[in-house]
């Protein structure tokens, strides 16, 4: 069993290491997945939301849900957020991700814990979410559509390779 929690300034080095680890091994080569900076790790920690799901004292997975506003000096997160305000509206948009689940503690609910826990974090004033999945990612796919926690409201392409852009209306 797990338990989730809400991250802190406290953890920008576990949360850091895990980041770095992990972006580029989750890509494998075939969709954009570059690692958060320490800088913006620290941001979010301090003025966003970061969620971890623990189990025997270990980090299995977190998620980070935080205005888009955060995330669009990269390109990626630029172009989704543009398509998201064509179709969602300029007002209320929070951006969901990144997400990281242990690969041996995948399928058992771990995307879904972690984004009910952001849920209840986050400031009333986001009227949704918002996250990016690239169409090859199947896994992720599933993981934020099972159970109806998020739906596809848009598609878009970027350098070559096609996303979903997912929504969750609160």
């Amino acid at each position: 069993m797990y338990q989730i929690r809400q991250a802190s300034v406290s953890d920008l080095d576990l949360l850091y290491h895990l980041e770095r680890r992990h972006a580029q091994e989750e890509s494998h080569g075939h969709w954009q997945s570059e690692p958060l900076s320490r800088q913006l790790l620290s941001q979010l920690l301090s003025d966003h939301v970061v969620v971890f799901a623990i189990k025997n004292q270990t980090v299995i997975a977190y998620g980070v849900a935080a205005d888009w506003q955060m995330m669009t000096a990269m390109p990626l997160y630029k172009k989704g957020h543009a398509v998201a305000k064509r179709e969602l509206g300029h007002q209320g948009l929070c951006h969901w991700g990144p997400v990281w689940v242990q690969p041996q503690d995948r399928g058992h609910g771990l995307c879904s814990g972690l984004f009910e826990a952001a849920l209840t974090l986050l400031p009333n004033h986001y009227r949704s979410l918002q996250a990016i999945v690239a169409e090859d990612n199947e896994a992720s796919y599933q993981a934020h559509s099972r159970h109806n926690i998020m739906t596809v409201a848009s598609y878009f392409s970027d350098q070559g390779q096609d996303y979903y852009l997912l929504n969750r209306q609160r």
